[in-house]
């Protein structure tokens, strides 16, 4: 919250669930992710439904802002 300067606490709920069940786990060898589906889970703008030309030189979230599609 502080690092983004909002108080909306909420919107940040998503980006913690995602770094704890892709985190290993020493017990089950694996992420929880992993464990659940049988693949890593996959981040970023390269798995998105995006068409991979629009993202393909993609280097800021402004870039992002900007696709019209």
């Amino acid at each position: 919250m502080d690092t983004n300067n909002t108080t909306k606490w909420s919107e940040g709920l998503r980006f913690v669930q995602a770094m704890k069940i892709r985190a290993y786990h020493e017990r089950i060898k694996c992420s929880p992710y992993e464990a659940m589906f049988g693949v890593p889970m996959k981040l970023g703008i390269a798995n998105s439904v995006l068409p991979r030309n629009l993202t393909i030189n993609m280097t800021t979230e402004e870039g992002l802002e900007k696709i019209k599609y």
